[in-house]
């Protein structure tokens, strides 16, 4: 599974579990419906965006190696292409 992948399904995963935490302590005070929904969602996308800092540091630092280097092999690749047009 690459990186990309994992980080994603960690960011969902505590996305849910941060919404399931906000709604069943929102729902002590309040009743359910689209707008606290809305709010709930809201409130949990931005403390698990929070977490997500704090927390997922080292899945990021590998999206962000497997970033550059494919980069890097696709401005390689170009550079290669490139050399071989001016040859005559």
């Amino acid at each position: 599974m690459s990186a990309f992948v994992r980080y994603t399904l960690a960011r969902l995963a505590l996305f849910v579990v941060t919404f399931a935490v906000v709604a069943g302590i929102g729902m002590i005070w309040f009743e359910w419906d689209e707008m606290t929904g809305l709010l709930f969602a809201i409130i949990a996308l931005a403390i698990s965006a929070v977490l997500s800092l704090l927390l997922l540091g080292g899945l990021r630092d590998q999206v962000a190696e497997s970033l550059q280097a494919r980069s890097q092999k696709l401005h390689d690749r170009f550079e290669q292409a490139r050399g071989a047009e001016d040859v005559d």
